[in-house]
This record gives C-alpha cells, sequence and structure tokens, in this order.
C-alpha cells in the first residue's frame, strides 16, 4: 500500500448531465423547425413576392441562431460547473494533506512530556480553517505510554495508546478495532529488559497487560514509552536480503496488530545485537503475514542486510502511526472530497524511536554514579570524583591529594543490551567527550598538578561465578596507576581494575621512571625529550591483557622481563677491559663496602677440575670472583681481594635446571664478608660469614677497593676469555651492585621484585628484561661477549604478570622506544619528529603542559572490533584516538568531529593516534577477544602529591552497527 491513499470522487456525474441537456436542445429545436416545415410546405412553396421570401429567410436564419446560442450557453454552463467541482477536490486533497502536516507540526512542537497526550487530543478532531472549510482527523498509533506508575516486579502493567485503537480498515472508519495481543513481549524505551505478555484488557484507550515470569526489574513512571514485540516463532530460520520479505505466522497476535502500511522494527540476536529495519507493507499470503520491502532503517548503511531471524531472536516495532485526514469541499454537486492516509515513523528526526542511539552526559548523566566507586567523602568534604546532574559534568580529582577512583556507565541501555552498564561491545564503538583542566600549570616540569584520567572500557563478562567486573569497582592508589592499572589479581585488592582492558590516558604529569617493569615509577615518558627531557603532558593507547602469563598473544603484548641467556657461548660484559676504575663510578664495583646479587640458572653443571675450570657466574678479575674450586670439586670459592677468601662447601647450587639467587655483601672497615642464597621456593639466607678472629679459617681480610678493577663480567669470569672454560652453560637476570653492606633483610626485602633505579646505594642494575640498559644510571650498558640470545623465561619472583604488586599505570613503554616493560607494547613507535623512535604516546609538539592550560580539549575514540577471526585464528582490533583544543569552550570544533554517528575521516585534530590502520596493531586471541564481549566503560582517576581538577562534558557514545566502508 502507497504511503498517501487517495480516494475517487464522482467528478463526471454533472459533465454529463450538462452534456445531456446540450443535445436535448438541439434535438427540441431541430423537431420544431420540421414541424414548421412540414404545416406550412404549401405556403412555402407558392410563389410569394420578394419580401416574403426575405422575411422567411431572416426567420430561418434567426432560428439557426437561436439554436447555436443555446447550444453555447449550455456548453459554456456545463464547462464551469466541471471546473469548479475539480477545482473543489484539488483542494480538498491539499486540505487534507495539510491535516497529517498539521499533525506531524503539533507533536514535533509540543513538550517531550506532552507529545503523545498531544497525539491523543488530535484524535477525532476536527479542524476548521479560515474559509470554513473542515478536516476530520484520526490518529492509530501502534504503541503504549505508562497510564499509572508501575512498581518494579508487578504483575500488571497498565498502559495507554496516544490516539485511537487501530482499526481492521483503516480507510474505512466503521470498520472493527483490532484485538489487541494477549501474548508477546513488551519493551521499555531506551531500556534492555523485556516482560513477557500472557493476558490483556481494554477500557478505552487503556490496556492493561498481565505480566508472565518476566518483569520489568525498576520502577517505572507514568508517560514513559513502552513498546510491543515478541519472541520470533517461526518454524525455521529466515535470511532476509535487501527489498526482500519477513514471514511472520498468521496466528501471530502482535503481526496481526501492527500497521499494514510502511511501518519500522527492531531485531534483537542471541548476541544483543541490534538492528533497526523498515518494512513497505503487511500482507496476508499462503497461511503467513508477510513483511515486504524490508530495508534497513539508515540507508547510508545498506551492510546490515541480509540478517538472520530464528528461535532466539526478539522483534519489537517501532513507534508507528497511521494518520487519516479526510475532507469534504464544497457542496452539492460542487462538493469534491479527499481522503488521505498516512503511514509514518514518529521521531523528531524521521527515524527509529524504540530508543536513543547513544548514551550521553545530556539524557543519562544519572546512570554515572561515582559514590560506586572509592574512596568517598574524604575528610575535606570532597570526593576524587562528582557527578554534577544539573550541569551534565563531572570533575574529576576535587583538588585532593592521593585520591582515587573511578565512574561506570551503570545504566540499562538497548543501544547495546546494556544491564547495569555491562554493555555489548559488538562491532565496537565511537566516542567523543571533551575536558577542561580547571589548574592551569605553568610550572617548569608540568608537576604542579596531576596525574591525569583514562577514559577506559573493562571486561564485563560472567566468569562462571561472578562479573569479571561491575559498576562498583575502581582500581587502586597511586597517581601514576590512573585508577586504572595493574592485573587486578585477586579481584578486589586494589591493584588494578581486571584485565583485559583498553583505556585512552590522557597524562597530565610527567614520568621520568628507571623503567623498571615490576615496581612503582617503573615508565619513563620520554615524549619530546630534546625540549622537555623530565616528560610531557600526553596521550596514550593502553592495552592490558588477561593477567597470565600468555595474556597477549600476537604482536601487541606485554613482555614478561626477558632475560640474559648465554648457552656456553658467551657473556655479559660491563665497562670495558679499560674500563674507568675510580671509586664511584658505575664501572667500578670495587667500594670498600658493598653487595652484589643476581639470579642464575645452569642448563648443565660443570664443578672445577685440572681440566674443566668450572662455572663461574660473575667475576672482575683473578682476586675477585665467584668459582668453583679446580681440583675441589663443588665447593664454591669466593675470592675477595685475594684468593680463596672464603670456601663454601655447604652451597645449595647443586641441581641443574633451576633458578638460584645468590648475594655476597661486605665491609672492609669490619672485615665481614658474606654469602647469601635462595631459589624460587626459599627465601635468601645466609650461608657463610667471615669470622672475626684473624687466625680463623674462614677469616676475611681482603680489601678490595685496591685490587684495580677493570670490568664485571657475568656468566663468566678472570678476563672474560671465550677459551676457557669458564662460561656458564645457563641464563642470568637481575644483576646488581650496591656500593653499602646490605643487611639480610634489606636483601630480602626485594630479592623476587624488579627495582625502580632510584633505591639507596644501587650503583648498577641491570634488569634484563629486554635489553642491556642500566636501569640506575644513564651509562654504560652493558655489552655481549661472544654467542647470546633472549629468553622469555624468568625466575616466577619476576613474572609480573602473575605479581599483584605490579600496577603499573599504563602497557605503552619506556623512555625512548628503549626498554619495553611488561606494561608496553611490542611493537610501538610513533614519530613525534621524523626519525624519533618512542612508544605509542604523544604529547604536542613543543608544549609541555598543553593538557592544563584552562582550553576545552575535546577528545574522540573510535573501536573497531572484528567478529570474525583473520587467517591466524586471531581477532585483529582497530583503535583511533584524536585530541583537539581550539578555543575554551570547544565550540569552535568541526561539527563531524563530534556527531559520533558516523566514523572520522577529517584531519583537523593536531593530535592523533592509530592502532591497525596505522603501524600498530592489536591483536586477540579468541579467549581475550571474548573476554570482550561484554564491556563497562567509563572513566577512572588518581592523584598522588599532586592534585587535580578536571572537567569532563558531552559526552556521546555510540556503539556501531556496521563496519565502516
Amino acid at each position: 500500500m502507497p504511503d498517501l491513499i487517495r480516494h475517487p470522487v464522482n467528478l463526471w456525474i454533472p459533465a454529463f448531465a450538462g452534456m445531456t441537456a446540450f443535445g436535448y436542445s438541439i434535438v427540441t429545436k431541430i423537431n420544431m423547425m420540421l414541424r414548421l416545415l412540414k404545416d406550412k410546405r404549401k405556403s412555402l412553396i407558392r410563389p410569394i413576392d420578394s419580401q416574403g421570401a426575405v422575411l422567411l429567410t431572416v426567420v430561418f436564419v434567426l432560428i439557426i441562431i437561436g439554436l447555436v446560442g443555446s447550444a453555447i450557453y449550455s456548453l459554456t454552463f456545463t464547462s464551469t460547473y466541471t471546473q469548479m467541482n475539480a477545482q473543489n477536490a484539488t483542494r480538498a486533497h491539499y486540505i487534507a494533506e495539510s491535516g497529517v502536516r498539521i499533525v506531524a507540526a503539533e507533536y514535533n512542537q509540543a513538550a517531550e512530556a506532552n507529545k503523545n497526550t498531544t497525539l491523543e487530543s488530535l484524535h477525532n478532531e476536527t479542524l476548521t480553517l479560515p474559509d470554513n472549510s473542515q478536516i476530520d482527523l484520526r490518529i492509530y498509533p501502534y504503541w503504549f505510554y505508562v497510564n499509572s506508575a508501575y512498581t518494579s516486579g508487578n504483575n500488571t502493567i497498565s498502559l495507554r495508546m496516544p490516539g485511537g485503537i487501530p482499526i481492521t480498515d483503516i480507510e474505512d472508519p466503521g470498520s472493527s478495532i483490532v484485538t489487541i495481543p494477549g501474548s508477546g513481549r513488551l519493551k521499555l524505551k531506551g531500556k534492555t529488559r523485556r516482560a513477557d505478555i500472557t493476558a490483556s484488557s481494554r477500557v478505552g484507550n487503556i490496556i492493561t497487560f498481565s505480566l508472565g515470569s518476566d518483569k520489568f526489574p525498576y520502577d517505572i513512571d507514568p508517560d514513559e514509552e513502552i513498546f510491543l514485540g515478541y519472541k520470533d516463532n517461526a518454524t525455521s530460520s529466515q535470511s532476509i536480503n535487501q527489498d526482500g520479505t519477513l514471514l511472520l505466522v498468521s496466528t501471530n497476535r502482535v503481526a496481526q496488530f501492527i500497521p499494514s502500511g510502511k511501518g519500522s522494527f527492531r531485531i534483537h540476536n542471541e548476541d544483543n545485537d541490534r538492528m533497526d529495519y523498515t518494512y513497505r507493507e503487511k500482507v496476508t499470503s499462503g497461511g503467513n503475514i508477510q513483511l515486504n520491502g524490508i530495508r534497513s532503517q539508515d540507508p547510508a548503511n545498506p551492510s546490515v542486510l541480509p540478517f538472520s531471524v530464528d528461535s532466539t531472536s526478539e522483534i519489537f516495532f517501532g513507534k508507528n502511526l497511521a494518520t487519516v485526514a479526510f475532507t469534504t469541499l464544497g457542496q452539492g454537486n460542487f462538493a469534491g472530497q479527499k481522503t488521505v492516509v498516512t503511514y509514518s515513523d514518529v521521531g523528531l528526526d524521521g527515524g527509529f524511536n524504540i530508543g536513543r542511539e547513544s548514551i550521553s552526559f545530556k539524557d543519562d548523566i544519572e546512570d554515572f554514579n561515582p559514590d560506586l566507586g572509592l574512596p568517598m567523602n574524604s575528610p575535606g568534604g570532597n570526593d576524587p570524583i562528582e557527578v554534577d546532574e544539573t550541569a551534565r559534568e563531572i570533575n574529576l580529582g576535587g583538588g585532593l591529594n592521593d585520591g582515587y577512583g573511578s565512574v561506570w556507565y551503570g545504566g540499562d541501555s538497548d543501544t547495546a543490551n546494556c544491564i547495569d552498564g555491562r554493555c555489548n561491545l559488538g562491532k565496537g564503538f565511537r566516542a567523543y567527550f571533551e575536558f577542561i583542566s580547571n589548574l592551569q600549570d605553568d610550572s617548569v616540569d608540568s608537576t604542579l598538578y596531576g596525574d591525569g584520567f583514562t577514559f577506559a572500557i573493562i571486561s564485563g563478562v560472567w566468569d562462571g561465578a561472578e562479573y569479571r567486573n561491575d559498576k562498583y569497582d575502581t582500581g587502586g592508589p597511586l597517581g601514576e596507576y590512573l585508577g586504572y592499572a595493574g592485573p587486578g589479581l585477586p579481584a578486589g585488592d586494589q591493584t588494578g581494575l581486571e584485565p583485559p582492558k583498553i583505556a585512552l590516558e590522557l597524562d597530565t604529569y610527567p614520568n621520568p621512571g628507571a623503567g623498571s617493569i615490576c615496581g612503582s615509577n617503573s615508565r619513563v615518558d620520554d615524549v619530546d625529550s630534546a625540549n622537555y627531557p623530565e616528560g610531557a603532558n600526553h596521550i596514550a593507547l593502553d592495552y592490558w591483557g588477561a593477567g597470565s602469563a600468555a595474556e597477549m598473544p600476537g604482536s601487541f603484548h606485554a613482555i614478561s622481563s626477558t632475560s640474559y641467556l648465554a648457552d656456553g657461548g658467551g657473556f655479559l660484559r660491563v665497562g670495558s677491559a679499560e674500563g674507568i676504575v675510580s671509586d664511584g663510578d658505575p664501572e667500578d664495583w670495587s667500594s670498600s663496602q658493598g653487595t652484589i646479587s643476581f639470579w642464575f640458572k645452569r642448563d648443565t653443571i660443570r664443578y672445577g677440575n685440572n681440566t674443566n675450570y668450572g662455572d663461574r657466574m660473575w667475576g672482575q678479575n683473578a682476586n675477585m670472583e665467584m668459582r668453583f674450586s679446580i681440583g675441589g670439586g663443588s665447593n664454591l670459592v669466593l675470592d675477595w681481594g685475594g684468593n680463596d677468601s672464603l670456601t663454601v662447601s655447604n652451597h645449595p647450587f647443586t641441581v641443574a635446571d633451576k633458578w638460584y639467587f645468590l648475594a655476597i655483601a661486605w665491609d672492609e672497615s669490619t672485615n665481614t664478608l658474606s654469602f647469601y642464597a635462595g631459589d624460587e621456593g626459599n627465601t635468601p639466607g645466609l650461608i657463610i660469614q667471615s669470622s672475626s678472629i684473624p687466625t680463623h679459617p674462614d677469616y676475611w681480610g681482603g680489601g678490595i677497593s685496591t685490587v684495580g678493577i677493570t670490568e664485571n663480567l657475568f656468566m663468566n669470569s678472570s678476563g672474560g676469555s671465550l677459551t676457557k672454560n669458564y662460561i656458564v652453560n645457563g641464563k642470568g637476570s637481575d644483576l646488581r651492585y650496591f656500593n653499602v653492606e646490605r643487611t639480610l633483610a634489606q636483601i630480602q626485602s626485594d630479592y623476587d621484585t624488579r627495582l625502580d633505579g632510584s633505591e639507596s646505594g644501587l650503583q648498577a642494575y641491570f634488569p634484563l628484561e629486554s635489553d642491556l640498559a642500566n636501569a640506575a644510571a644513564a651509562v654504560p650498558a652493558a655489552v655481549t661477549i661472544g654467542t647470546t640470545s633472549w629468553s622469555d623465561e624468568v625466575p616466577a619472583a619476576f613474572d609480573c604478570s602473575s605479581d599483584i604488586a605490579t600496577r603499573d599505570d599504563n602497557r605503552h613503554g619506556a623512555g625512548g622506544g628503549t626498554t619495553q616493560p611488561m606494561n608496553s607494547l611490542n611493537t610501538d613507535r610513533f614519530s613525534l619528529n621524523a626519525g624519533d623512535d618512542g612508544y605509542y604516546q604523544v604529547a604536542k609538539v613543543g608544549t609541555y603542559n598543553w593538557m592544563e592550560d584552562g582550553n576545552c580539549y575535546g577528545v574522540r575514540l573510535e573501536v573497531i572490533r572484528p567478529l570474525i577471526a583473520s587467517g591466524d585464528g586471531n581477532y585483529d582490533y582497530q583503535i583511533k584516538a584524536w585530541v583537539e583544543s581550539v578555543d575554551a569552550d570547544c565550540t569552535g570544533l568541526n561539527a563531524n568531529y563530534k556527531d559520533v554517528r558516523a566514523t572520522y575521516t577529517g584531519t583537523d585534530p593536531q593530535i592523533e593516534l592509530t592502532i591497525k590502520n596505522g603501524n600498530i596493531p592489536l591483536e586477540l586471541d579468541p579467549t581475550v577477544h571474548a573476554d570482550l564481549k561484554n564491556i563497562l566503560f567509563g572513566f577512572t582517576q588518581a592523584t598522588g602529591g599532586a592534585t587535580q581538577d578536571i572537567t569532563l562534558k558531552n559526552l556521546d557514545m555510540r556503539f556501531i552497527k556496521t563496519y565502516p566502508v
């Protein structure tokens, strides 16, 4: 049935009557003339004088003229009559159409709360126009609104139709009312939960539905809109193409109820994906009700077709309306009549209006509740996160030190089938929001205020016993972690939100840390290092995997502290053979007191004998090293300033393929030399200590500060020869040198954690995570001799992916691209300037404190989530982020940049980060990909010694339904 139905009117009747009168006049006058000729025949044919002949001729001519004049008069009258009737009919048509437009205008201009009652008031209304013509209106809606308040869990709900109850034949006002369905499903506008219909009753346009086992789990206020649907009961699945047909069984009461003209509907499938469609007409054929002419609700995205419907699908019909306008113009034979029937969607934007297409501060700020985060209600009266429902804004920081918290969306919305804030990520999302730092940081190193915040998505899947995260969760304290970072294991211990999780980090505080992977202050945010070596405000794209050793497959993953490998062919050297030996230099480990420690593992064990020098784990020269004694079998010898300073016969290093910890501490002033040892399962303990008695066999009276150190060797000793068989066939990790004698308690406190490089007395530190850098000093780095390689195998103590104490604030790398801690991207690179190496973060070139300048910054983030795995079985995500500022309130930003209804393709933003389409893939295995099926989204923040006061506004979050072309 077409959108516009025009009934025929009797335009032909007056025209036919006029022509009949004209014909009758001609025939009558001809008959009169013939009778006259017949009666006067004799007279006429008799000779007459000329005057009589002329008179007869004139009479004849006058008769003919009279006949013609009569015909002309009749024709003119009939034509005018017909023209007037046609004009009235045309005018009636336009007047009736104007009635439809009047209904639309009245609805659109009504306040949101009055729209339904406006339609209801127009039903059966007669409008009188200034020329006294009239329009009779009938309004037939196909949705409901709440008549009286509903209490959560009630068995019945009272609804009202905003107009007349639809009739079986919209064109015939005398046709019967359609049957209100006594089965099906009800859906609250904008919400996800549905309710079962078990029965219905009607009084006027008020309908009472009885509800089954599924009831609405929340209170519903009057005037809220409700939509009708059903769970598909087709005998088999259907695949519907463009302009195709959806079959509904004829006994389906909901299908019988919906309009026969153009309408719209929504499909919810098993994965909670949601698509909107229109149909051209509804017809009954072959025992089925057919919806013909199926098309995407969004003509710009036809890729949502074909779609499938099966027994798991739910179909809800939209805000469809039939408007009937009838007009009669003129009276009697001059009357023109017209009836116009229009089927349409009623949305202000002409679109499907079963629910909103996005989640925003404008519409949903009440569902962003910071009181669910911790800590709240600080002693100063402020909270780290506050929501201003009047201004529709969120404040982060509250001007507090050491505050932290998260604010997640916690509502129900059918835009992505969100329930308690857990939304279906589906194909991904586009988000836009704005932020302003209300405290302007003009300090020379941008440390006056901090630390920043994140916009994050975190896993919300069901783990079998509980949800991975929910709207009550927050990360841990410390400004560096931004309320986001950490493995979140075990749950609830404030070591970060449980992974997997993805965040856009907006960091306002420089982090010139040491790059250690397992401790605080581990990052080195070396953005724009040429101008701002202390660091700068920056944004970063962060990802944290599943929290296990295999958490991040593919090329976007954490490096779990790799260790140095020397399988019999090489070793590590710190300093050179001509190295500086003066006391205090990083190469010189010959202080009068000190501590050296490391982890090592031997693949095979070689003790010393007359032909085999044996394994030597560390050494500087023949007078300062650790070795198994030649000819002494398994005895471990410490040469500390001379040969045989201590001989250890009860050492624990007797098992191959096992990680051991070893530490030696000394103090020349007290002649104290101590040897400590432990392993992965045992805390270090004292093995042997020199005696204070000079005559004792274990007495150490050496002085290593005068030995003349030239180099430090790891996994080898005594000159660093490749020909002598000193090289340890195994692995080594975490080599440390302190210039103070550390106590056993101090050694035990950090032997199994990475240092941050700033510990007291630490002179040289080689974590050997993925490079040879000295994490305690700028120079020198170590070098390798011979054949060496790297291994992911490390002591269990340093596997930070399972270390709940590890809570770095992101996973985007460390200083200058040289260090890749476990919180980093593996292949990260961003060219701030041509040729620069870096991790995947960026600052505004030449401005170190750009986020804290008082301007408004518009942030846009797009995440594309694939539903089909790539050839290697993993899933390639795409992430793009932009940050732009042009003025103090963001009003000058490009409208397309703010519009999340479509993919952004502009080039305006000053700062842009791209993953996948750029140079960095985010590749997730099927397990982690599945963990991101349901997510929560929101903001996290934390402060340390500094404070911050940041306003967030104008969030618009739209989950995409079709992939960008």
